[in-house]
Parts: C-alpha cells; sequence; structure tokens
C-alpha cells in the first residue's frame, strides 16, 4: 500500500474522529450514508493492505525457495553428470550425453533436470549408476527436488497474482472512501452556511495531509 492511500486512510480516521464529537451534525440521514460508506471503506482498505502485504511477503519467501531448489537440482545433476562421465571412460555406453547446461538460467537448469531423469527412468540406465555406488536415491531425490520446485513456482505466481488482485481492490475502495468523503464535504459546507467555525473545524479534520518521504542527504564532509 503506497503512501497516498495511507494518507487517505489517516484522514478517514481523522473524520470519524470528528464525528465523535459533533454526532448531532452528523446524525441526519444523508451523513450517516455517507459515514457508513466512510467506514466500509476504511475497513477494507486494512484487510486489503494487510492481504497485499502478506501476498508479497509470499511471492519473496518463495522466490527465495525457488532459488534454493534450483540450486538443489543442480547438485543433483553435477552427482549424475560425473558419474555418467566415469561409466563412459570405463567404456560402457550411455543412449544420453547426461551433460551439464552451460547456463545457470533457471529453466535451463529444470529443464535439463527433466531430461536426466526421463532417461535415468528408462530400462537398465538407473541401475548402470547404482554400480558406481551412487546414493540408492538420487533418482528419487531428484524427482522430488524437481516437484518441490514446480509447486514452489505455483505458490510464488499464485501469490503474485494475489498481490495484483489486492492493487486493483484497493483502488476501487479508494475511490468509494474518497466519494464519501467528498459527499460529506458538500453536505457539511452546506449544513454549516453562516457558521464559519464549524465549517473550519469540519475542513480542518477532514484535510488531506500527504506525507513525503525525505530524500537522503549525504553526510556533511
Amino acid at each position: 500500500m503506497n503512501n497516498d492511500i495511507r494518507d487517505q486512510l489517516t484522514r478517514a480516521r481523522s473524520i470519524l474522529a470528528w464525528r465523535s464529537t459533533h454526532s448531532a451534525a452528523a446524525s441526519g440521514p444523508k451523513a450517516v450514508a455517507l459515514f457508513v460508506q466512510l467506514e466500509g471503506a476504511l475497513t477494507r482498505l486494512v484487510e486489503l493492505g494487510a492481504d497485499q502485504d502478506q501476498a508479497s511477503g509470499t511471492s519473496l519467501a518463495g522466490t527465495a525457495g525457488i532459488n534454493s531448489l534450483v540450486e538443489a537440482v543442480h547438485q543433483d545433476l553435477v552427482l549424475i553428470s560425473g558419474t555418467a562421465r566415469t561409466i563412459r571412460k570405463s567404456g560402457e555406453s550411455l543412449d544420453f550425453d547426461f551433460a551439464l547446461p552451460k547456463s545457470a538460467a533457471h529453466d535451463v537448469i529444470i529443464e535439463a533436470g527433466e531430461a536426466f531423469y526421463r532417461e535415468l527412468s528408462k530400462d537398465g540406465v538407473k541401475e548402470k549408476f547404482l554400480e558406481w555406488e551412487i546414493r540408492p536415491d538420487f533418482l528419487e531425490d531428484l524427482r522430488a527436488d524437481l516437484d518441490a520446485y514446480e509447486g514452489k513456482v505455483q505458490g510464488r505466481d499464485n501469490a503474485t497474482q494475489e498481490r495484483k488482485d489486492a492493487v486493483s481492490d484497493i483502488e476501487a475502495q479508494e475511490e468509494i472512501l474518497i466519494g464519501a468523503i467528498d459527499g460529506l464535504d458538500t453536505l457539511f459546507k452546506n449544513k454549516f452556511q453562516g457558521d464559519a467555525k464549524a465549517y473550519r473545524d469540519w475542513r480542518e479534520a477532514s484535510k488531506l495531509v500527504r506525507t513525503r518521504v525525505r530524500p537522503h542527504k549525504p553526510l556533511a564532509k
């Protein structure tokens, strides 16, 4: 949630605080309806902000997990590739190269992992590797890492979509909140005709105070 929306939330809370001390002025049917609209949008924006923060955290964690799993798959491939070289040097033949990919890109590593798994699953291929006392579960471990990678990617993509959805919903609720405030301003401008102090108090409570992030200034030498 950006600073502009946070400023609007602060503004809405200030207006609700004003209402608590001006209950008589805020008791008309139109005012009541607009305050209900304001409170609903405020509550929803807070909820959506929490959803957005959670989705962002999940997406970041998913990216970190993806990196770890790609590294795990790469280590699986290193073990398999090294054993394959030894098998060939010993004079045995392998129909598949089992060469490490030259690129470190995630999709290349995962694609190579899937190719290794397919070839090793063919009749008699795994057994040739086991003769060289590679760990017995090496193929199952590769499959587990590949499946975990796919799960992490799906989780990250879901979180990214949830974050996008939250942004869209936040924008819609912000419009509702601002619309309620604009309606209340018109209402009280009319209601407080001839009472400059009352309208000034309302305007003070409902004004939008912009927060700005101060630019970093280098330390003086």
